[in-house]
């Protein structure tokens, strides 16, 4: 549905098939979050979730959607690093368990992936 290729039909058929509990996502990369891994969990399954992106334009227009303000949303402009990651994702008030972590930034995924510390990933 929203996904470049995709990805969140996949993602619907694999938690279809699993007991997830924790229906909470964080993704980022999303540019204006037109083309996303989880905008469908959203809209479909009413998952809450963050975004995060560098540009300030994309988070206005993401702001500026019905669905930011008609379903649990939070996007947040930064530039995502190694450094910073764990506060901005506290910073949202998150704490404890994210049920899918949707990482697409272009080369540093793996270095971003491994400098979440403070959170765990959990059906």
């Amino acid at each position: 549905m929203f996904s470049q290729w995709g990805e969140d039909g996949i993602i619907q058929y694999l938690i279809s098939r699993l007991p997830w509990k924790i229906r909470f996502f964080v993704e980022f990369g999303v540019q204006d979050y037109s083309e996303s891994n989880t905008r469908f969990l959203l809209v479909n399954d009413n998952w809450t979730g963050l975004v995060i992106d560098s540009s300030s334009e994309s988070i206005k227009h993401i702001r500026s959607q019905e669905y930011y303000w008609k379903y649990d949303l939070t996007a947040v402009c930064d530039f995502v690093t190694i450094d910073n990651i764990n506060k901005l994702i506290m910073g949202a008030g998150i704490t404890g368990s994210i049920g899918i972590l949707s990482i697409d930034i272009d080369g540093n995924d793996y270095w971003i992936w491994n400098a979440i510390q403070q959170f765990h990933l959990k059906s």
